[in-house]
């Protein structure tokens, strides 16, 4: 793995471009990592957590519609200030925020990022189950 510091060093350059080179250069240095490195392990593990994330809002829309209220404080609060559009809006945000921060992920914030995805995962199913 010794090959990633030149990779690393090239993305900090895009960060300074607009956000559209900047993810052009971040799927051409995944292709060029040929799948088999961090920034494609780190796009797996966000794609399975915005997955989740987007069957999490679809379940507690549902729970909504059914009568169910939000058990969560802040997101009580954004609900009840902002609406339910609040909720997709605010976890939007965060998967955004989250993609751009990728390529910096490594170590033991990937390893946090993918337990954090793993425990997500399975309250999201078993939230799916309950109702």
């Amino acid at each position: 793995m010794g090959e990633d510091k030149p990779t690393y060093q090239t993305f900090r350059l895009y960060l300074r471009q607009p956000l559209r080179l900047y993810f052009q250069n971040y799927i051409r240095l995944v292709r060029e990592e040929r799948f088999h490195g961090r920034l494609s392990v780190n796009f797996l593990i966000w794609s399975v957590l915005a997955t989740a994330n987007l069957i999490d809002t679809l379940v507690t829309y549902y729970v909504f519609a059914n009568g169910g209220v939000e058990v969560n404080p802040a997101m009580a609060f954004l609900c009840t200030k902002f609406g339910n559009i609040s909720l997709a809006f605010y976890k939007g945000i965060l998967l955004g925020v989250l993609l751009i921060l990728l390529p910096l992920i490594k170590g033991f914030y990937q390893k946090l990022l993918a337990f954090t995805t793993v425990v997500y995962v399975i309250l999201v199913f078993s939230h799916m189950l309950r109702f």
